[in-house]
């Protein structure tokens, strides 16, 4: 017995020895693949009930009884991961985002929502995208990006706006989609003080539903720009992102030499019947050879960008705040062309119970210098590089500049470019405060009060300063002057929204009322002085003058917004969609009869994926259909329109000694009637997801018209004044958009791709003045307007004359006669233009000329890619715009002997059968071949374009947590590194207003840009 209870009790020792030797303590950390720790992710032994979660710095303890246990992590948007025990006692987790597009949540007017139920058309810029791009302006970052919405730089300069048209042009007004920024109405302008880096998400508003809650100013689009909040509960993080980088033109003119200058003058002189300008005497003395471009390009010009910034969190509160620096010269006229910011951001939360509040405040210091971008007439501007002739040197021997007067060359605007750039002195100086304060009451439960107001002051400063200088009889300033201007502009909006929401089973409802008050306004004072006892910039004040130079001016003006709005959100399960909204606004442009506007929208969506009947299945995983109709206004025209207005800024002299008075007198016609430029927009769409969402594919079809077209008549110049504007057009936007993305990875490769591609059809429906069209845009060296808006062609085509081919003989040109025998083109020559005279008249006027071209691309699309491999990552983003023209009026053929390019020279005619597509050269030009508006000047605009390469590495967390640093990641980016086009000029993407667009006038070019960059995390 007693051998029998001690091998029982050896038994139990044994198997309690086992059972000890199998318990184990596993602790480690939880992070996603940036290290964010993820607070409350959950640890369990797969299999049973035992678990634990992550603390507020992703670590975790748990103690397991079996060493051969799995356990199991999980996060709310984050995939499943299994991972063996194997006796480990420490085991970090890197976890994988699982949240696909459909899954993310978008920002919407006054909200946010669950992209599963949206029924509007909505585009989100992708994070990362954000995150890699190294762009001055945020505008750039939205280029090929979203579907539908076309970016065009107006110019390459640092720090200029860009043209951005969302669903194409449905105004010849301010055309520009409405900027919400944290909350508060922008203008594209006033978006210079945003750092790129502080930027969180960027949502795109396009169709009439979703835009409709702005009401009179979501006509154009919306796009909503939300900056960086912290986490409650996160640990103080430290991060650093900077690059320093070289900027060079991507493109340069092959312009011609000294030789090749001179024997094209010479021959257009002969083929004008006159004798040559340079005889062989002068030719010998002629010694320079001068590339204009050369001396105007700042080569290897630096960019730099520098942000610091904190973010952290507690149980109740979160900030997040950022110092930064950008400076940034152009690629052009060193020293005057450059852009420099200084920026600094603080944004907190804070939550007290039932009450929320927070702040989010921006101040910015900009500094801006630059040259005439796109002018045809400024001596400030790249134009003078392409027709100033290359036998003027930059200075003589003796070191004075040189001029083409010099040379016995008149010609007018047209000097040398490097000495009116020493003479540029201009600087403008911002300094802005943007931001806000709001506060969120939960009364009963669901039931949410919201009270935000949000404010943008600007400071800004001009000044110029110009010496005395006498360069040529064109060019000159008999005395040194001075010209300050300063303005001062305020926006604020307040905001008071209450929303409600309920679910009971699976019924969800969400209500909205609000009501908002914006005011802007705008004060200005300038004043000038001459005959400066000083003669520098730096000491250029307005006390420094001892004489008066010009009349001190100033004006102010202010405009009110006031609105109720409403909106009701339905869904069924996620399955069934329903969405209304409604908003009433009344606006100070209008008078009192046309003051309020009511803009209705409706949508519904609905999930068919989620259906019993859809098959289960691995290929197609979520498919869902939605429908909206809706909407908007726009009140973008100048204030108190419908009333009569006078104006004080005529001079009158009388009596013998002839006294200066001010006149007033009426300032324009009014007209009480002006009313909103309403749009309205019918879209259908289509959202699916393959492949277990890894594939989606978003689709979208628009029909949009712009009725009560707010255009401004003709009016004889003999009533004095000028017209009010007035409703009286319509046009018509169609268009279809595609979203193509895929994201995957396969063992330690992650890749995604994606595709944005949209396709826009304008079409003037009508048009209610006496001519039934207008016309704008001009190229001076070509005669008259350009654009034209008619009915049945599109918003703003070229408008020129058809060109059916060159004269090779003068038989040719006798055989060119009108019904009644008579020669068309009296002083044509073998080689100049031939000239269709549509109807018949013998005559060359307005009704010859044809649709030339659209300036708008019919396509544009934008391709990313990106590929992560263990530290590596590779970033990729091409841009394309096809369908479109572009009117080169680069060359001053009005003023004579001014350059050309190897590509005039090379294709000129020069006899029967040279070519005909261009005309022989002459100076007089008496066929006007070059001040005609024709085909001639026209170039395929279409372009595929490199606009970022990046190539980064990220240090193993495992080195790096080691010294206490969170990340480091090491990059080198390119941008514009490659250009495909046909397109001769300096610069392919040429932007602009409604009828100004599409017209190079010596465009400022983009930058081929390379930077070396770091991003450092503590």
């Amino acid at each position: 017995m007693i051998k029998k209870l001690t091998l029982f009790a050896s038994m139990l020792i044994g198997f309690g020895v086992m059972a000890f030797s199998q318990s184990l303590t596993v602790n480690g950390k939880i992070t996603d693949k940036e290290g964010n720790p993820l607070v409350g992710a959950t640890v369990t032994v797969k299999g049973t009930t035992t678990g634990t979660i992550a603390d507020i710095d992703g670590n975790y303890v748990l103690d397991i009884k079996a060493n051969e246990a799995t356990l199991v992590y999980s996060f709310i948007g984050y995939t499943n991961q299994e991972i063996p025990v194997n006796n480990q006692s420490v085991i970090n987790v890197v976890m994988e985002s699982d949240i696909t597009d459909i899954d993310e949540v978008v920002v919407v007017g006054y909200g946010t929502q669950k992209k599963s139920v949206v029924t509007g058309a909505i585009a989100k810029v992708d994070q990362d995208i954000l995150e890699k791009s190294s762009t001055t302006r945020i505008e750039q970052a939205l280029q090929g990006q979203t579907a539908g919405v076309v970016v065009l730089n107006n110019s390459g300069q640092p720090g200029d706006n860009l043209t951005v048209r969302i669903r194409g042009v449905g105004t010849v007004k301010d055309a520009d989609p409405l900027f919400i920024v944290d909350g508060l109405p922008l203008e594209k302008e006033s978006l210079d003080f945003l750092n790129p880096a502080d930027i969180q998400s960027v949502e795109v508003l396009k169709d009439a539903s979703s835009t409709a809650i702005y009401g009179t100013r979501g006509a154009n689009g919306v796009v909503i720009i939300t900056t960086k909040t912290g986490r409650n509960n996160e640990k103080i993080q430290v991060s650093y992102k900077g690059y320093y980088g070289i900027q060079n033109p991507w493109h340069e003119i092959d312009m011609l030499n000294k030789d090749q200058y001179i024997e094209l003058i010479n021959e257009g002189r002969a083929n004008d019947d006159r004798t040559p300008l340079f005889e062989q005497e002068m030719i010998d003395t002629l010694r320079w050879d001068t590339d204009w471009q050369d001396e105007m390009y700042y080569y290897n010009a630096p960019k730099q960008s520098h942000t610091l910034s904190i973010t952290g969190g507690t149980e109740n509160s979160a900030y997040s705040t950022s110092l930064s620096h950008l400076n940034q010269d152009g690629i052009v006229a060193k020293g005057k062309s450059n852009f420099e910011r200084v920026g600094f951001r603080f944004n907190s939360t804070h939550d007290i119970g039932i009450f929320k509040f927070g702040t989010n405040v921006n101040f910015a210091n900009i500094t801006k210098q630059g040259i005439d971008p796109n002018d045809q007439f400024s001596p400030y501007s790249l134009i003078q590089a392409m027709n100033t002739p290359p036998i003027i040197p930059v200075t003589f021997d003796n070191g004075e500049w040189a001029t083409p007067e010099d040379f016995k060359i008149g010609l007018q605007e047209i000097t040398n470019p490097t000495a009116m750039l020493s003479y540029l002195n201009r600087k403008e100086t911002i300094n802005k405060v943007v931001g806000g304060v709001f506060g969120e009451l939960e009364i009963i439960r669901g039931l949410i009060l919201r009270t935000h107001f949000t404010t943008e002051l600007s400071y800004i400063t001009n000044d110029t300063y110009t010496p005395e200088y006498n360069l040529d009889a064109t060019h000159i300033s008999l005395q040194n002057s001075v010209h300050k201007k300063i303005a001062k502009y305020s926006r604020w909006n307040f905001d008071n929204t209450l929303r409600y929401s309920k679910t009971i089973s699976d019924h969800s409802i969400t209500g909205m009322v609000g009501l908002t008050y914006f005011k802007n306004w705008y004060e200005d004072l300038g004043a000038g002085r001459s005959q400066l006892i000083f003669d520098d910039f730096d000491r250029a004040f307005l006390d420094n003058g001892t004489s008066a130079s010009g009349t001190p001016y100033g004006g102010f003006r202010e405009n009110l917004l006031a609105s109720v709005f409403g909106r009701i959100n339905y869904n069924y399960y996620e399955k069934y969609l329903l969405e209304m909204v409604l908003r009433r606004d009344g606006s100070s442009k209008f008078g009192s009869d046309y003051r309020f506007g009511l803009f209705p929208a409706i949508s519904a969506g609905w999930v068919v994926s989620k259906e019993n009947f859809f098959p289960n299945q691995d290929v197609l995983n979520y498919a869902k259909k939605r429908v909206s109709w809706g909407r908007n206004g726009n009140d973008q025209i100048a204030d108190f329109q419908y009333s009569p207005t006078i104006s004080n800024d005529d001079i009158y002299f009388f009596g013998e000694n002839q006294d200066m008075y001010y006149g007033i007198r009426p300032a324009r016609i009014p007209n009480s009637e002006v009313r909103w430029e309403t749009s309205e927009q019918l879209n259908i769409g289509f959202n699916t997801g393959f492949l277990n969402n890894k594939i989606t594919l978003n689709c979208d079809f628009y029909d949009k018209r712009t009725k009560d077209w707010l255009l401004t008549p003709p009016t004889m110049e003999i009533l004095g004044n000028a017209p009010s504007d007035e409703n009286m057009g319509e046009v018509a936007n169609k268009g279809f958009e595609i979203e193509l993305g895929h994201k995957n990875k396969i063992n330690n490769l992650f890749y995604s791709l994606s595709l944005m591609s949209g396709f826009n059809k304008s079409e003037v429906i009508r048009i209610e003045n006496p001519d039934n069209s207008f016309t704008g845009g001009t190229a001076f060296a070509q005669k008259g307007d350009i654009l034209r808006v008619a009915p049945g062609e599109p918003l703003g085509y070229f408008w020129g004359y058809n060109i059916l081919g060159v004269f090779q003989t003068q038989e040719e040109i006798d055989a060119h006669v009108d019904s009644e025998g008579n020669l068309l083109q009296t002083s044509a020559k073998p080689g100049d233009f031939i000239f269709e005279d549509r109807n018949g008249d013998g005559l060359f006027t307005d009704d010859d000329k044809i649709n030339l071209g659209n300036p708008y691309p019919k396509f544009n699309t934008g391709i990313n890619m990106s590929l992560e491999w263990k530290g590596l990552d590779l970033y990729m983003f091409w841009y394309s715009a096809i369908g479109h023209k572009v009117y080169l009026a680069t060359r001053r053929y009005d003023v004579g002997a001014v350059n050309y390019s190897q590509d005039d020279y090379d294709n000129r005619w020069t006899g029967p059968g040279s070519t005909n597509d261009n005309p022989r050269f002459s100076l007089r030009d008496g066929n006007k071949n070059y001040s005609r508006p024709s085909g001639y000047f026209l170039y395929d605009g279409d372009y595929l374009r490199l606009k970022n390469l990046t190539l980064g590495y990220t240090i193993p967390k495992e080195l790096t947590l080691r010294t206490n640093i969170h990340k480091v990641r090491f990059y080198v980016s390119t941008e514009n590194l490659l250009t495909f086009t046909k397109y001769p000029g300096l610069e392919v993407e040429v932007g602009g207003e409604p009828l100004n667009i599409g017209i190079d006038k010596g465009v400022y070019p983009q930058a081929r840009t390379i930077l070396f960059g770091l991003d450092i995390t503590f």
